[in-house]
């Protein structure tokens, strides 16, 4: 519960840094990818601390996932302009591959375990 209260804590003050300083700098569109990119990052860091008893491939899987939607979230927000869409999809592509890549090396070596 305490860990819940402090994360949500932390939540909160970095949504309130990331509007007060990002305001002049960035497109409404970024902030809210900021901000969607920071619920990401908390959902995460909460999932991981209500799902300890869960297993580690269900946390690990969770926890990359959204990971990687932040990613995706981040390259779309602030990184696209600087590449042609081939080489964006051709980045998303090889970054989902590793990401299924290393789930499944924890899903198998789990299984393996028990």
């Amino acid at each position: 519960m305490i860990m819940t209260v402090l994360l949500t804590a932390g939540w909160l003050a970095a949504m309130v840094g990331w509007i007060a300083f990002a305001w002049g700098y960035y497109s409404g569109f970024q902030i809210l990818a900021g901000l969607a990119i920071a619920t990401l990052v908390f959902a995460g860091m909460a999932g991981y601390v209500w799902l300890a008893g869960v297993g580690r491939a269900v946390v690990t899987g969770m926890i990359s996932a959204l990971g990687w939607l932040s990613f995706v979230v981040y390259w779309i927000a602030f990184a696209w302009r600087r590449y042609t869409l081939v080489q964006s999809f051709a980045l998303l592509a090889v970054s989902f591959i590793v990401l299924a890549a290393l789930n499944a090396v924890i899903w198998l070596s789990q299984s393996t375990e028990g």
